[in-house]
């Protein structure tokens, strides 16, 4: 294909996904947290709610005024590592500890352990992913356990893994499929199926669901950063999803380690160990942000999206800031 035929065929797949394509300016803001946040894991964006999951317990944004919700139903302080949110507003939170809490109405409603599945040193949960069609939540550790609670029945178990070291994230995909996203590499597992490993990644790092498109990030088995995009074409025998592979050209460096990806519109904006990269996934023009005003951007960890306007990020530590997007 050549450049002009395969710039037409990706402006019409990014306009079919996100419809009218704008250039993006942006102005960041520090938003000053209670010293009581001394690392923030994970961030998720609900309703009018910034939640923050934290070595320190989980804490809620909202209008500027933050609320800490630090202990259990037994007083016995929250280190709360991951966090999801399903379609009734319960925030599920993975904790250091091999639990999964349930949460709503500013109150802790369950708390169940899975201790008894991990006969190990690190049984911290690394990730969490609901799935309503088929009642289940599952989740991930950072020693390559796989669990699952499944809410309907309140039975508890485990999965097979195709792992037995870090896994960053697990997902359920397309049509019951579930993705895992591991230092070994990504395996996709179908309904009743056995893990496959893809072919392409070397390592990946996460595979994030964004306005129903899935994008995944990692490694190619040259070690270099690598981005995909999951997502649903049309052709003459039907819908079916595909996957695009985008070359990465202009990063500085080809080795950087990608953290998470939040897209607004035709752009990508992506933490990294360099920097937040502003990704325009139509054109492949990639801006690189180390520094922004005094802000060290290198230091970023965590994004989420609140809306077509506005995204979080926050470091490794305890900063937090308000990414502001305007259209030219």
């Amino acid at each position: 294909m050549n450049l002009s035929k395969y710039t037409i065929t990706v402006y019409l797949i990014f306009y079919n996904l996100f419809g009218l394509l704008s250039a993006q300016k942006f102005h960041i803001v520090e938003k000053k947290l209670s010293s009581e946040i001394k690392i923030i894991n994970d961030l998720k964006f609900d309703n009018k709610t910034l939640w923050m999951a934290s070595g320190n317990g989980l804490f809620g944004l909202e209008n500027g005024v933050l609320k800490s919700y630090s202990k259990n139903k037994e007083r016995n302080k929250l280190k709360i590592n991951s966090i999801e949110i399903d379609s009734f507003g319960n925030k599920w939170l993975g904790t250091y500890y091999g639990e999964l809490i349930k949460f709503n109405n500013d109150e802790i409603l369950s708390v169940i352990n899975f201790n008894k599945y991990l006969n190990d040193e690190n049984p911290i949960i690394t990730d969490i992913s609901i799935s309503a069609q088929e009642h289940n939540i599952l989740l991930s550790t950072a020693s390559g356990k796989i669990l699952y609670y499944d809410f309907l029945n309140a039975t508890i178990g485990t999965i097979k893994s195709p792992v037995n070291t870090m896994i960053y994230s697990i997902n359920y995909g397309d049509d019951k499929n579930i993705w895992l996203c591991s230092a070994d590499g990504f395996f996709l597992k179908h309904a009743n199926g056995k893990w496959k490993k893809k072919q392409g990644m070397y390592l990946a790092y996460g595979i994030f669901n964004q306005v129903g498109n899935y994008w995944a990030i990692g490694r190619n088995h040259d070690k270099k950063a690598l981005l995909m995009l999951y997502y649903k074409h049309e052709n003459l025998s039907g819908a079916k999803y595909v996957w695009k592979k985008f070359e990465l050209d202009e990063l500085p460096n080809q080795y950087a380690r990608f953290y998470e990806l939040a897209v607004v519109g035709e752009y990508a904006w992506i933490t990294s160990d360099i920097g937040l990269i502003k990704y325009d996934v139509l054109s492949g023009r990639l801006t690189l942000i180390d520094k922004y005003q005094n802000i060290d951007l290198k230091k970023i960890r965590h994004i989420t999206r609140q809306d077509n306007n506005t995204l979080w990020i926050s470091t490794a530590g305890n900063k937090l800031y308000r990414l502001e997007i305007k259209k030219k």
